[in-house]
């Protein structure tokens, strides 16, 4: 009857205010509770203009902010005649467009879909975002379970196969990933552009 439920949404008028039923998703290890929509496409209009720039940063395997720090870098080194170094920045952004993901931008986009208990599902706050990322980087089973879920909204997901990434997540969380194409992408920040 889940069909029927859903073709009678389709028809309801839009400035009708649906039911928006959550789904439990996750626990973490300190007992915070994390939720989906059972209904994906009913995410707000806010949080859906999010996603979409979340999964193009996610597709170029980049945030605004490196983009935008590399670009800067880029015209530096071009004004002081380092071309080498261009080229450097240049290689490394075509080489991201391989990647299936990298964790900064894979966290970004889980935390428009998934929500923490308490958290508004209408809006996108920054603040509930940075906490919930906060609380994934210091917990490695929590973080692996949102970058796995993450890597399943985007476009290469399907060229990846479940052993693989299962595998890279596990050794990952024991410090020795492998050197294989999802180690050499999740996690993995510009060998160029230092973090601060």
């Amino acid at each position: 009857m889940k069909w029927l439920q859903a073709i009678r949404r389709l028809f309801k008028p839009k400035y009708e205010n649906l039911e928006k039923p959550l789904r439990e998703i996750y626990t973490d290890a300190a007992g915070n509770r994390y939720y989906e929509l059972e209904y994906p496409e009913q995410i707000s209009y806010r949080r859906s203009i999010v996603a979409e720039q979340a999964a193009r940063q996610a597709e170029f395997c980049l945030t605004r902010d490196d983009m935008l720090t590399i670009f800067n870098k880029m015209e530096e080194y071009c004004n002081a005649g380092n071309i080498t170094q261009v080229f450097h920045l240049i290689i490394e952004m075509k080489e991201r467009l391989l990647y299936a993901g990298e964790e900064e931008t894979l966290l970004n986009l889980a935390s428009v879909y998934f929500f923490l208990e308490g958290e508004n599902i209408e809006e996108y706050a920054i603040a509930w975002q940075m906490k919930k990322i906060a609380m994934w980087k210091k917990d490695d089973s929590a973080r692996c379970f949102f970058l796995s879920r993450a890597l399943e909204r985007t476009k290469d997901y399907m060229s990846i196969s479940e052993t693989s990434i299962l595998n890279y997540l596990t050794e990952a969380l024991h410090g020795n990933p492998k050197t294989d194409r999802l180690s050499k992408v999740l996690g993995r920040n510009s060998i160029l552009i230092p973090k601060t």
